[in-house]
């Protein structure tokens, strides 16, 4: 329960009014009548509106005697609606880079050698994923034709492949990796265009 001193229409507390008056014998929830002889009443609550910025106001006395809390209500400021919205683009940023990585980190499901697998499509895995196209683009133009090839999806099962397989599946996974990123730049090219927070809020992966 809150209070507030009469002569000021000052917010107070009951043990802010016990220190102002160590004296005073006050019941754990006084009343009106307990400590209006001390300059206190009551402070009754009352619904918050609603409304861009709403901070509380000076307390009032109604015509029913009693004090109620106010509140100050305000739109946001120009400056204030740019800078939410310069966080609204940054949060939003950091969200689909987290998407992005989370896309990567799951990989494209693919057959390895017949067999359903995950090919992996870290950042690491592009680097070794582009090792193994150049290696198997030279075997091709070597002649080789057989299974020679050894690679390993999320299985964790070493499976053999031929050059064009190799070429196949690390063509497939290069592309998958490009399409996450060309998505996630859409997804910035959009943020970056957004001129209310409604729209940057409404971008999702």
């Amino acid at each position: 329960m809150m209070y507030v001193e009469t002569a000021t229409a000052t917010p107070t507390t009951l043990t802010q009014i016990r220190q102002a008056n160590p004296t005073a014998l006050l019941a754990r929830s006084p009343t009106d009548h307990d400590v209006g002889p001390l300059g206190y009443a009551v402070l009754h609550p009352s619904a918050a509106p609603e409304g861009d910025v709403v901070t509380l106001g000076t307390p009032e006395q109604r015509d029913d005697g009693r004090w109620y809390q106010t509140w100050n209500v305000r739109e946001f400021t120009p400056e204030e609606r740019t800078q939410q919205l310069a966080d609204a683009k940054a949060a939003k940023r950091q969200e689909i880079d987290r998407a992005r990585d989370d896309a990567f980190a799951a990989g494209l499901p693919y057959e390895i050698a017949g067999e359903p697998d995950v090919v992996q499509t870290r950042l690491a895995d592009k680097i070794n994923l582009l090792g193994l196209r150049m290696e198997a683009q030279e075997l091709k133009t070597a002649g080789v034709t057989d299974a020679v090839m050894p690679f390993r999806g999320l299985s964790n099962v070493q499976r053999h492949l031929t050059p064009d397989d190799m070429i196949a599946l690390t063509n497939a996974a290069l592309a998958h990796i490009q399409q996450i990123y060309q998505h996630s730049w859409q997804l910035k090219d959009a943020v970056d265009d957004a001129t209310i927070l409604a729209d940057v809020e409404a971008i999702a992966w």
